[in-house]
């Protein structure tokens, strides 16, 4: 298997560096590195969930998502959480490699 074919791990902030507060239906995320206040719809703060547990790849978060928060298989979940990766990365929230 080459480099290009290994599933691309995604990283989650270090154990207490994120302080969650449910604001229904949002989620207010403080980053304690940053300082700085996110403002989450889901199913972001359900991926940093899944990511506070270790390293994953997309098809990892997605199978704990429709374990654990009744997330429905499709065919289009792949690429929802492929872009809120992408977001959660240009927030400094996630890292991917």
């Amino acid at each position: 298997m080459t480099d290009a074919a290994l599933p691309q791990l995604w990283h989650g902030p270090l154990p207490g560096r994120l302080r969650l507060e449910p604001v229904d239906p949002l989620v207010a995320v403080y980053d304690r590195a940053s300082g700085q206040t996110h403002v989450l719809l889901a199913p972001m703060p359900q991926i940093l969930a899944v990511l506070e547990a270790g390293p994953a790849d997309i098809a990892a978060i997605e199978a704990q998502l429709e374990r654990e928060h009744g997330l429905a298989p499709d065919p289009g979940n792949r690429a929802l959480l492929a872009e809120r990766l992408e977001e959660l990365k240009a927030l400094g929230l996630v890292e991917r490699g």
